[in-house]
């Protein structure tokens, strides 16, 4: 069994912004179950997990809804993880942080402490750590494509 996770890179807000690359301040994860698209966004103050609202009339409609795209399309930058479940391995995450959120979704244990840095780290996986995590693709959405 395979699944889908979408990782957004965000321009977030936040005492710690002007320290971090442009449009890398922040990072989340969407991940689809069919006609819903469900949130996990490491806030500073909390994790929040939420449904994404429909943006469709109805079931037919909201199929054709493609949020990845949606998100590329308003100037975000989003990759596609596709995971082999389950796995094998423990992530302890070193800190409590969005990234670190974020590789805990995936099953994943990364040096990377930005979210620029997991956005290079996951760019640049190589086969073996793919193969380590049991990760089938890693793909960047495109204007049309998720």
């Amino acid at each position: 069994m395979t699944s889908d996770y979408y990782v957004i890179f965000s321009p977030g807000s936040g005492i710690v912004k002007p320290f971090l690359k442009k449009g890398f301040a922040h990072t989340y994860v969407i991940k689809s179950d069919g006609p819903n698209w469900l949130k996990i966004d490491p806030c500073f103050e909390y994790l929040k997990a939420e449904i994404l609202p429909f943006l469709a009339q109805d079931y037919e409609e909201q199929k054709a809804d493609n949020v990845p795209v949606m998100a590329v399309k308003s100037g975000l930058k989003v990759i596609k993880v596709t995971i082999k479940r389950p796995t094998r391995t423990y992530n302890i995450s070193r800190y409590f942080s969005c990234v670190g959120t974020v590789q805990y979704i995936l099953g994943i244990s990364l040096l990377a402490f930005t979210p620029f840095g997991l956005y290079k780290k996951l760019k640049k996986m190589s086969a073996k750590k793919k193969r380590k995590y049991n990760i089938i693709t890693i793909n960047e959405v495109n204007h049309g494509t998720s």
